[in-house]
């Protein structure tokens, strides 16, 4: 098959009913923990993450980073990762979905947010800074505004990128 080809069936995905059942265990409870989906090198875990996600409620609102080929040497590089500046066309989204969405950040693009989405000039602020505290600040902030509605997950695949 050449590269222009377009592949004519997909492969099922099955027999993952019990990890799913366990992930959404998790989800329900009240979160104490951060939890890690752990496995060999192409077991799956990517792919029961992404039909999980297919298969939500609306009442959850998921962000998925996927840190895979990117360069993190230092703080400021898992900032970047971690964000995703807010474009003008995407601030039009979110007005034309109406302002209570808007506030919470509880628009999704498919069926997931890849990336937490601020204004640039924030972003900017977060790089400039020596401290950590201010991100984690917006984060526990951000996430408790989205659960006044929703469930927020935040996912960051292919954690074992950042190393030590």
């Amino acid at each position: 098959m050449n590269t222009t080809e377009k592949f004519e069936e997909d492969i099922e995905f099955f027999d993952r009913e019990a990890e799913k059942e366990e992930i959404m265990r998790i989800l329900r409870a009240k979160p104490q923990l951060i939890n890690f989906i752990y496995g060999p090198i192409n077991s799956g875990k990517t792919t029961l993450i992404t039909n999980l996600i297919e298969n939500l409620s609306e009442n959850y609102v998921v962000f998925y980073i996927n840190i895979r080929g990117k360069l993190i040497k230092e703080y400021g590089g898992f900032t970047r990762v971690l964000f995703k500046v807010k474009k003008k066309e995407i601030s039009e989204k979110l007005s034309e979905k109406g302002k209570k969405a808007a506030k919470t950040g509880a628009i999704l693009f498919g069926r997931y947010l890849a990336g937490i989405p601020v204004e640039k000039d924030m972003l900017d602020g977060f790089l400039e800074t020596k401290s950590s505290d201010d991100v984690f600040e917006f984060l526990e902030e951000y996430f408790l505004k989205i659960s006044e509605t929703k469930i927020p997950i935040l996912i960051i695949d292919e954690l074992q990128v950042i190393g030590d």
